[in-house]
């Protein structure tokens, strides 16, 4: 099951509780807060390299760059203690359709030990480039896949195995680390 929301039935009237009964007062804030379902995360978390999915219980500590919150005040800032998993859950939104850039960050962490590794990474850096929006179009849009459905399929990112490559190839690979992972995912 590749799609993570379901849309309520438009057509059945929603019950809204009368204004009395809401235990708000003025100047409250109220907050809605997301969350993915399990089979989404448990996917997710199954892709990640093993060196990640250890984190799925630990807690975490996030620490923000001072300079995105003295400058950047919409930036939308991560947890700072948390599990992976809850992280996963409760705060990226990874059930989001990558976008083309996505899949271009992601094509440095395709492993070139794995044995697919190279053509997994050609194939997300075709599937970023504009010439080949229809590829695109047809592998992302059409088929509704996910960051974890990104994940499952080019393997080679969650690859650890010995990293030997030709020389010159080392500025296109780098290991998915937990920092990474923050930078890819959205809040």
């Amino acid at each position: 099951e590749r799609n993570c929301a379901s849309l309520p039935d438009t057509k059945t009237p929603i019950s809204v509780p009368s204004l009395a009964s809401l235990p708000y007062l003025a100047g409250d804030i109220a907050t809605i807060i997301p969350s993915n379902p399990k089979k989404v995360v448990d996917k997710f978390l199954s892709c990640l390299p093993p060196s990640l999915q250890s984190l799925e219980h630990a807690k975490v500590e996030i620490s923000t760059p001072p300079i995105l919150e003295k400058y950047m005040t919409s930036y939308t800032t991560w947890p700072k203690y948390t599990t992976l998993r809850d992280l996963l859950t409760y705060c990226a939104d990874i059930c989001n359709l990558p976008e083309r850039e996505d899949l271009r960050t992601l094509s440095v962490f395709c492993n070139p030990s794995h044995p697919s590794g190279f053509d997994q990474r050609n194939k997300l850096i075709s599937l970023s480039e504009p010439a080949n929006a229809a590829l695109y179009g047809d592998y992302i849009l059409r088929e509704k896949r996910n960051c974890a459905d990104v994940l499952f399929d080019f393997d080679s990112i969650q690859y650890e195995g010995e990293h030997q490559i030709a020389t010159g190839d080392e500025k296109k690979y780098a290991p998915l680390s937990f920092e990474y992972l923050l930078m890819i995912l959205s809040p």
